[in-house]
């Protein structure tokens, strides 16, 4: 069962998809790899599934929240590059009901050919460059708190229609 069953037309399909722990909370994420083989249009095209993805909220069956794109690529040149153009288009998409946990995160880091480092070290640049990187751990941690927010949001929200049926 992949995230590609979604659409027929939209075909989400991540290289892999990582379920992690992240304090005591379990965090699934889309792995992305790019071994400088992709042009920059074709990556972004992809992103652009990623935010269809996101946006049709194909994720609700089947994850706690939208699972973060994370791009492993060749050098942090290529990585800055990419989030360039993920900032571009993430503010282009509009997520509906203010959903915490409906919005794509995006990160991409430049170690490729040494994933162990990717995972300890702090080398994932985000959509705004100017932030600085950031570690995997902390992309992670929001994810999972967005997931928690977007499980207290779902309660809330049953409740409010629960009791407007029960008036």
């Amino acid at each position: 069962d992949s995230p590609g069953a979604w659409s027929r037309t939209n075909r989400l399909t991540p290289d892999a998809v990582a379920d992690l722990i992240v304090g005591g909370e379990q965090v699934a994420a889309f792995v992305e790899v790019d071994l400088a083989s992709m042009t920059q249009t074709l990556l972004r095209q992809k992103l652009s599934r990623y935010l269809a993805y996101a946006a049709d909220v194909a994720w609700r069956e089947r994850f706690g929240c939208c699972p973060p794109l994370l791009l492993l690529t060749t050098t942090p040149t290529r990585a800055v590059t990419f989030m360039r153009t993920a900032e571009r288009l993430l503010t282009q998409q509009h997520y509906a009901d203010a959903d915490p946990g409906g919005g794509l995160t995006v990160a991409a880091c430049g170690l490729v050919r040494t994933p162990e480092r990717a995972v300890v070290e702090t080398c994932w640049t985000l959509p705004d460059t100017n932030l600085g990187e950031v570690t995997l751990t902390e992309i992670l941690t929001d994810r999972a708190h967005a997931q928690q927010d977007y499980t207290a949001w779902r309660l809330h929200r049953t409740t409010v229609v629960r009791r407007r049926e029960q008036l």
